[in-house]
């Protein structure tokens, strides 16, 4: 089964981001996401993780906005739907990177796919 979080407006914190910064600041941008997951997933109405599940991104750029690296996104967003329940945890065993797809469009936003 498949379950879709849209965010619009919205990506979580890039690795080099969290990388060279003060804890506090890490702390604080990795709170963010997880608030803004979490926010979205409930109104989405889905279920928390009882499995393994298969974490996908579906990224639309505006403007002027660039790709970034496939998995510059993914230890901010899998902290962050592990805190909200939607992973059990994000060890290899309980979780897989399905990656990114980005697009151009005239608003951007954020689509998390979890496959059961």
């Amino acid at each position: 089964m498949k379950h879709r979080i849209k965010i619009p407006d919205w990506r979580p914190a890039r690795d080099n981001e969290l990388l060279n910064c003060h804890w506090r600041v890490k702390h604080k941008r990795k709170s963010q996401d997880a608030e803004m997951v979490a926010c979205y997933a409930k109104q989405a109405d889905i279920p928390p993780a009882l499995g393994k599940r298969r974490v996908s991104l579906e990224i639309v750029l505006k403007g002027r906005q660039k790709e970034a690296d496939p998995l510059a996104y993914a230890k901010s967003l899998c902290d962050a739907l592990v805190r909200c329940r939607m992973l059990i945890d994000d060890k290899a065993s309980l979780m897989e990177w399905g990656g990114v797809k980005y697009t151009y469009g005239k608003e951007g936003s954020t689509t998390i796919i979890l496959t059961d």
